[in-house]
């Protein structure tokens, strides 16, 4: 009998982000969920704008990025900016889903979010008990991501409710998925009562088979994310200053609030031979076929999808042991903890082992092949929606 899945994100579907590619793994795979028996239905912001390089180009966005600086400057500030920027875009999405809904059996139907926001509206609209699942992108804490990324929220009213809903809003979901079991067990500690709803799948992603054609004469590495003080890009450049050794170049990928201050220090250290700040970019894995180094140097994670794509491109790699970033090692690359001695150290060694990240590469492959694949994601979706409606 015919089951279906509708997933809610608050977030641009065409987004360059983790949560967002997430989304669009299921929208591009409709055809295999109508195979297996899943009417799959998409709800998510994504009229906003379907090329995000372009918006992020244009004068609307550098205006809003001004305002949302002024905005931040105080709670009430940042208040009205997280109102603006998630939860109306997350009350935008649930209402997509009221103006359509007209059935009255939900009994086959699983809801799967991928936001806290966005289900914490759709139980306001719909309070009884369904089949939801709440998917986890962080390291296994609901909001810490959010407060971190916006302080002084944690002081108003808007968050103080977020806080104390967290637990009801857990206790009415089926399942809760995290993208890694670190993620899921640091969950747990917090949470153990609701150890029978848990489990992990990972993210899974095409293999397009694009492998690092890099020939390891010289050390290039490469980060990709949204350039900030979480995920530390600064920090890997300030290294380089440190070592000191022209032949190792370092390309950024990405946009955002920390751009500018590693623009500068750059330019200070007369380091632009040395690295390359791309910006926002569509065809990552392009880049990292001319890299033989993939490093992500975060302060906190969940399981970064830029990491597990470097390892689909048979590139080593350099991590911080934060979230579940363990688990993309396996004799493939080398895990410290966050610091500039323990970054310098490793940078230093890898540069030495030059000749062996060929082999590091071919071990990178392995771990995705056994554990982030497409396929096998969807197929255990497919199986949590049978197991939820029986």
């Amino acid at each position: 009998m015919l089951k279906k899945l509708v997933v809610f994100s608050f977030q641009n579907i065409h987004g360059l982000n983790g949560s967002a590619k997430f989304i669009k793994q299921f929208e591009d795979n409709k055809v295999f969920f109508n195979k297996n028996q899943v009417d799959l239905d998409i709800y998510s912001n994504s009229a906003a704008f379907k090329e995000e390089i372009v918006y992020r180009k244009s004068i609307i966005f550098a205006v809003k990025r001004l305002i949302k600086k002024l905005l931040l400057f105080t709670v009430p500030g940042t208040a009205l900016l997280i109102k603006l920027s998630i939860l109306n875009h997350a009350k935008r999405t649930v209402d997509q889903y009221t103006a359509s809904h007209s059935d009255t059996d939900c009994s086959r139907t699983v809801f799967l979010f991928n936001d806290f926001f966005t289900m914490s509206y759709f139980f306001e609209r719909f309070p009884l008990e369904q089949n939801t699942v709440f998917m986890m992108h962080n390291n296994g804490e609901t909001l810490k991501m959010l407060f971190e990324r916006y302080p002084k929220f944690r002081r108003s009213p808007e968050a103080i409710k977020m806080i104390r809903s967290e637990q009801r809003l857990l206790n009415k979901v089926k399942r809760i998925i995290f993208v890694s079991h670190v993620a899921e067990k640091e969950f747990l500690k917090k949470h153990p009562s609701l150890k029978d709803k848990t489990r992990t799948i990972y993210i899974g992603h095409k293999d397009e088979k694009i492998v690092s054609e890099c020939d390891g004469k010289h050390l290039e590495m490469l980060t990709v994310g949204t350039v900030s003080k979480r995920k530390n890009q600064i920090g890997v450049i300030k290294a380089l200053a440190k070592i000191k050794d022209s032949s190792i170049h370092y390309t950024v990928i990405g946009g955002g609030d920390g751009f500018n201050e590693c623009q500068k220090f750059i330019r200070e250290k007369k380091l632009e031979a040395q690295v390359t700040l791309a910006g926002s970019k569509e065809n990552v894995k392009e880049y990292m076929k001319n890299c033989n180094l993939y490093v992500s140097n975060s302060y906190d994670e969940g399981l970064p999808i830029a990491a597990q794509e470097a390892l689909e491109c048979g590139l080593p790699i350099l991590t911080t042991d934060v979230g579940g970033c363990s688990e993309l090692i396996e004799e493939n690359g080398l895990l410290i903890q966050p610091g500039m001695k323990k970054l310098i150290k490793a940078i230093e060694e890898l540069n030495r082992r030059k000749d062996e990240l060929k082999i590091m590469g071919m071990r990178s492959r392995k771990v995705f092949l056994q554990k982030f694949c497409l396929d096998q994601m969807l197929k255990e979706y497919v199986d949590l929606i049978d197991e939820i409606c029986g």
